[in-house]
């Protein structure tokens, strides 16, 4: 694994009501959000033909340090929910997953001022070919149920990963024998 020394400008996000409906208006990343004012944060699961799924490690210097979750962040204004986590992906682990069919897991009011968007994806590729996002994670690695489960009896895990974890396996497991692992692109 190798580090991946892109930093983003100034995020901005998208602020919508407690319906999920637009307000039209926007906010710099570190600022308050106002009461009943809410933004959207994408998860992304990278599962692949073993059945394992990526997970990486937050850098030190963030909240939550030296835990492990799944890939993601927050939405940034003008983008979707998929393409926020598409870039997401591609930014903290170096993976595009632009060409795999995404799979919508679905959404979760979260904490306060938050709605998490959770997403799938069914990807091969060694973990070798990992680019690791400087200041925002440190490790990553592949997975199987129970060593995610150990890790998260030991407080391994973020919050966010530890409750999504559900929702991915159930969709993994339906989906799982079906799917194609490769790009829709058949690269």
């Amino acid at each position: 694994m190798k580090n991946n020394h892109h930093l983003p400008a100034q995020e901005r996000w998208d602020l919508l009501d407690h319906n999920r409906v637009p307000t039209g208006k926007t906010l710099c990343r570190g600022e308050k959000i106002p009461a009943g004012i809410y933004h959207i944060v994408v998860l992304g699961w990278i599962v692949n033909s073993s059945g394992e799924f990526l997970i990486s490690r937050r850098s030190p210097q963030k909240s939550n340090p030296l835990l492990w979750e799944t890939t993601g962040g927050a939405k940034q204004a003008g983008e979707d929910s998929l393409k926020a986590v598409m870039r997401e992906i591609k930014e903290e682990v170096g993976i595009d997953v632009s060409r795999n069919r995404p799979v919508f897991l679905g959404t979760r009011q979260r904490l306060e001022r938050i709605y998490f968007d959770c997403w799938m994806f069914f990807k091969d590729f060694p973990i070798e070919a990992v680019r690791l996002q400087q200041g925002e994670t440190c490790d990553a690695r592949w997975v199987n149920d129970d060593t995610f489960l150990q890790m998260i009896q030991k407080g391994q895990v973020t919050r966010a990963s530890t409750e999504f974890f559900p929702l991915m396996k159930g969709w993994r497991d339906l989906l799982f024998k079906n799917e194609n692992f490769q790009s829709l692109s058949g690269e």
